[in-house]
């Protein structure tokens, strides 16, 4: 405890809130989310496995996208690619911020990973 820089209970105590996901700010999440898909995947790997990836976003992401449960439903049905690069999982996160729920705000045009120009049309096409 002290080697964190905290000298009694109570203040370490003060501290854990801010080490909750869902009360961090954009930034801190940020940082959290890439820090997660570092700490998680296969160090001789450069990508994250399709099993990881759906069981760590929603334990990441939590409430904060209506699109992460539809988009792990994606990701499991989905045949080829099994792994999920950095730049994927980094592109999810802003996508989320992006595009909202009905996905107005998505442009064919945009400059998004095929992966969600794919997960877009699966969306649209579900019954």
């Amino acid at each position: 405890m002290v080697n964190l820089g905290y000298s009694s209970v109570e203040a370490l105590r003060g501290l854990l809130p801010s080490l909750d996901p869902k009360d961090m700010d954009l930034g801190e999440f940020r940082e959290f989310y890439r820090y997660a898909y570092h700490f998680t995947r296969d160090r001789t790997s450069a990508t994250l496995e399709k099993d990881i990836a759906c069981a760590l976003l929603p334990l990441v992401m939590g409430n904060r996208s209506p699109h992460t449960h539809t988009f792990v439903q994606f990701l499991e049905a989905r045949t080829s690619n099994d792994n999920m690069t950095f730049d994927q999982w980094n592109s999810f996160l802003e996508f989320t911020r992006a595009i909202g729920q009905d996905l107005s705000e998505y442009s064919d045009e945009g400059a998004w990973p095929i992966l969600l120009d794919e997960y877009v049309a699966w969306y649209k096409d579900r019954p």
